[in-house]
């Protein structure tokens, strides 16, 4: 299994990319310096007062997706997303590969309709297909400087709901249980 993980660096994108890490190969996607960070060996989490390097393959968001067909894509940055969704879903449907199903953690409505409607432009009918979830993290997460390091800090275990919006339905709990986050499902017409 492949996923990815867009906006590493960042703080939800780097608490998932390390706890998604038994469910397969993980890549934090990202932009240049962030990327950075992390080669030169600065980006760290901190788990429940436990401390560790973030060390994990990465792709620069020009990069990206090379030559690898993700099956999923976990999409961690700032509102708008659409522009992000656009960009990235171009950029697979050139490659020819198959469209990963897509998870939103950004805060309120707008991003799943901005990722809906992204997809549209890309896909046009076939973006009906590709599933689409929502995320809500249960968890506080701080991202704080001391020196020449970057700490990535939230306590364990990782609590979420998480809703099919659109799209072909997709079992997806097996990697939430993998990982050993809480999900709770919530379904799509709740």
């Amino acid at each position: 299994m492949k996923i990815g993980v867009i906006g590493i660096g960042g703080k939800t994108a780097t608490m998932f990319a390390k706890e998604l890490m038994p469910v397969g190969e993980v890549f934090g996607i990202g932009k240049k310096e962030e990327i950075e960070k992390i080669e030169k060996k600065r980006l760290f989490v901190k788990r429940n007062q436990k401390e560790e390097l973030i060390d994990l393959l990465l792709i620069k968001e020009n990069e990206f997706p090379k030559d690898i067909q993700f099956d999923f894509l976990f999409l961690c940055i700032k509102n708008p997303v659409f522009g992000a969704v656009k960009f990235y879903y171009q950029k697979i449907k050139e490659k020819n590969f198959l469209p990963p199903a897509l998870f939103l953690s950004q805060n309120g409505i707008e991003a799943g309709e901005d990722a809906i409607l992204a997809l549209n432009e890309v896909f046009g009918d076939k973006a009906k297909e590709i599933p689409v979830f929502r995320i809500s993290l249960f968890n506080p997460v701080e991202k704080r400087k001391e020196g020449e390091k970057f700490f990535i800090i939230y306590s364990l275990p990782i609590r979420l709901a998480i809703s099919q919006i659109s799209g072909k339905e997709k079992k997806v709990k097996e990697i939430f249980e993998k990982a050993k986050i809480e999900a709770f499902f919530v379904s799509q017409k709740d």
